[in-house]
């Protein structure tokens, strides 16, 4: 049976099952099986997303500051390459989410999937002061910032340089 979190290892069995599929117990198991899945991968891009950004930086901090047009091309196709990828994990992560809730609501146990991809599970409160159903700083926000602001710093340095 499924937890209300995310842990655990996957188990062998198909991420997206069809939810047409017939409803008996075994059905029932795989479709935890499935969550289980579901649940490892998102942990997976959540990781790689966070791993990335950690590696870009430090190349970051190794090529920003020689002041070369050579490496300020390096650095934007790097950034523009890794934003890329960024944006397609959070389409990743976009359908995982859709798909986790409809599991979730299959298996009649909303968990993970409803309490972080639902926008309305958002924090009400901060330093008491309500803030909206979807707060507008979030780590995707902070991601695009940190791309934006070294495409910015790169394209300084190809016109400079």
């Amino acid at each position: 049976m499924m937890g209300a979190v995310c842990y655990g290892e996957p188990k062998v069995g198909s991420v997206f099952m069809d939810a047409s599929e017939d409803t008996s117990a075994s059905s029932a198991d795989a479709r935890s099986t499935a969550y289980d899945n579901l649940c490892a991968y998102n942990r997976s891009i959540v990781s790689f997303r966070f791993q990335t950004l950690g590696f870009f930086l430090a190349a970051v901090g190794l090529i920003a500051g020689h002041g070369t047009r050579s490496l300020s091309v390096l650095l934007l196709g790097l950034a523009l390459g890794l934003w890329g990828v960024e944006l397609r994990n959070r389409t990743l992560l976009d359908e995982l989410g859709a798909r986790g809730r409809e599991l979730e609501d299959e298996l009649g146990h909303p968990g993970y999937f409803h309490a972080v991809y639902d926008k309305h599970s958002r924090p009400t409160v901060f330093f008491g002061t309500r803030l909206p159903a979807r707060p507008r700083l979030t780590h995707t926000l902070a991601l695009d910032v940190i791309y934006a602001a070294v495409v910015v710093y790169a394209l300084y340095g190809i016109i400079v340089a």
